[in-house]
């Protein structure tokens, strides 16, 4: 599923703006999620209020979903979820990657997970919530059925403008944190030996149009703390979000600014 546009998605239901259910190997590149539409009141179809009004979704009985070169904005309820009902006897959500990808003031929260989903990796993404969408979640691992488990975070950068952004883990178990760039306040920052509080430095963070090409704002300065500061990861990509090549270690974020 590539080079599409979800845009104000879910104004008679409740619903992310795409997802996978039931798939293996299931790829997500090179789309733009936005403006999903999330309903404050109950509506016909569920009689309750939205759980679902994100960007991207893996979802139920999926194996090695990735989710990656992808741009989630403005979303009403959430940049992206991975979930799965524990209640499920035959039900599973293992080995989903996301990466390179550009999560840009999405509401409530950003990454979420829901119930006991396994081995997600998450890295080499940009994080990002202005002063005006203040308490966000940055990272929400929610019970649904159940925790997720062996969730790793690795070469993200999380930038928060507002006051009263944070993470909530919950319950969730054998949470893995490296290098990863935690700028600005954040509430409930977890454990990483390898964590920077510094700036990011990025070209700018203020929207000024309603440009589709909003997210090079994002790209690091050539003094950014954030160059050559990533790990590898097995199975890392060879391009950055836009293409350019990854080459010894990988700078943090989605962009690979080079010397």
């Amino acid at each position: 599923m590539e080079h599409c546009l979800f845009t104000h998605n879910g104004w008679k239901g409740s619903g992310n703006a795409s997802f996978p259910f039931n798939c293996d190997d299931a790829l997500f590149q090179y789309n733009e999620a936005c403006y999903t539409v999330y309903n404050t009141e109950a509506d016909s179809w569920n009689n309750r209020k939205d759980a679902d009004a994100g960007g991207f979704d893996s979802d139920w009985k999926c194996k090695n979903t990735v989710i990656q070169y992808n741009y989630s904005h403005h979303n009403g309820y959430g940049g992206i979820l991975i979930c799965l009902g524990g209640g499920s006897v035959t039900g599973f959500n293992d080995g989903t990657i996301v990466r390179y990808n550009i999560f840009d003031n999405n509401r409530h929260h950003v990454i979420r997970c829901s119930g006991p989903t396994t081995n997600t990796k998450v890295y080499n993404n940009v994080i990002f919530s202005g002063a005006e969408n203040d308490s966000v979640m940055l990272l929400y691992h929610k019970s649904w059925g159940g925790y997720s488990d062996s969730t790793s975070y690795m070469n993200n950068i999380f930038y928060s403008g507002g006051e009263g952004n944070y993470v909530d883990l919950g319950r969730s178990t054998r949470n893995i944190f490296r290098a990863n760039t935690f700028y600005g306040t954040i509430a409930n920052e977890p454990d990483d030996a390898q964590k920077s509080k510094d700036d990011p430095l990025f070209t700018g963070v203020i929207t000024t149009t309603n440009n589709w090409k909003n997210f090079l704002r994002f790209i690091p300065q050539h003094n950014s703390p954030a160059i050559d500061q990533g790990v590898t990861v097995e199975g890392h990509p060879e391009k950055d979000f836009l293409g350019n090549p990854v080459i010894g270690e990988p700078d943090r974020g989605a962009f690979e600014v080079g010397e």
